[in-house]
């Protein structure tokens, strides 16, 4: 199991990589940020529902006592967080919304130990340490400039990590109870209605016929990658695993965007960034080494 965990994270990963250069590419030239939202949750609300209507064996919500958490969780994992998200990506850089995001992990371990009472360890902080420090060291090297960038949409990507760091917390006693898909089914199900106000004007005035299929093609990316398969691999890590192991992974980001530049000839190798990435490795190597047990996030 632990191995399958660490696959789905690093897919997780690998999927999220890619999105950050193909979200700039789409919004807002062809779709605005609120209807590009709830396509994409439109979509995975309907692949989760029928993986439930499948898989029927899996235990039914109970929403008398969890229908409250469950609604946060798809305002806070689902439809806030992608809503910040993309507009926060509409009116800054893609590579500042990268560094914010760096965020999530620390904020994720603030959150985990104190809810839980569990006090870190100091190789854990290190490693925590080490990762943060030479992510934001990789990815500043490819030009990150607060300057290039617009203020309120960095604000925007900041409140969107947070809210990412809580969600994921917080739904991790729900995935201990119910299956990855159908409480996926429940959240995006919620979140058509949260994000709808945010798409019926855009939706009568964008023309989709002037989309290119290039385009079309990331989009069709994101809806089904980024969307249905990250959630459903990232429930599963979450629900088999720690919060903080999921956010984690957020480090190896900018590793996978580098290899991938580099392998397109986008982005010069250097031993520099050889070893900034083996630094990061092993800092979410200690993260994992020393990650809370599970019993004690029960």
């Amino acid at each position: 199991m632990k191995y399958k965990v660490h696959a789905a994270l690093f897919l997780v990963t690998l999927f999220y990589a890619i999105l950050f250069s193909f979200a700039g590419q789409i919004m807002p030239d062809y779709l605005d940020p609120g209807l590009f939202v709830w396509m994409r949750i439109v979509v995975a609300a309907l692949l989760f529902y029928g993986l439930v209507k499948i898989k029927k064996k899996s235990p039914k919500i109970d929403w008398k006592k969890d229908g409250k958490e469950i609604a946060l969780c798809a305002f806070l994992g689902t439809s806030g967080n992608m809503l910040l998200f993309f507009y926060g990506l509409r009116y800054t850089l893609p590579i500042n919304g990268a560094v914010l995001m760096l965020c999530t992990p620390i904020m994720v371990a603030i959150i985990e130990h104190s809810t839980y009472k569990i006090p870190p360890k100091k190789l854990q902080v290190i490693g925590l340490l080490l990762a943060s420090v030479c992510s934001f060291l990789l990815i500043s090297n490819r030009g990150i400039s607060i300057a290039q960038g617009d203020v309120f949409g960095d604000v925007l990507i900041a409140i969107n990590a947070a809210f990412y760091a809580f969600y994921l917390v917080r739904v991790k006693p729900l995935l201990n109870k119910y299956s990855p898909n159908r409480l996926n089914s429940a959240t995006f199900g919620i979140s058509v209605l949260y994000v709808l106000p945010f798409a019926i004007w855009p939706a009568f005035h964008t023309d989709f016929g002037a989309i290119p299929m290039d385009v079309w093609i990331k989009i069709i990316y994101i809806l089904f990658f980024t969307t249905f398969v990250v959630y459903q691999l990232n429930a599963f890590a979450v629900k088999n695993s720690t919060p903080q192991l999921a956010a984690i992974y957020i480090y190896l980001q900018p590793v996978l965007a580098g290899l991938i530049a580099i392998f397109l000839n986008r982005e010069p190798f250097s031993v520099g960034k050889v070893i900034l990435a083996i630094l990061i490795i092993l800092g979410v190597w200690l993260v994992n080494k020393y990650k809370p047990k599970l019993m004690d996030l029960k």
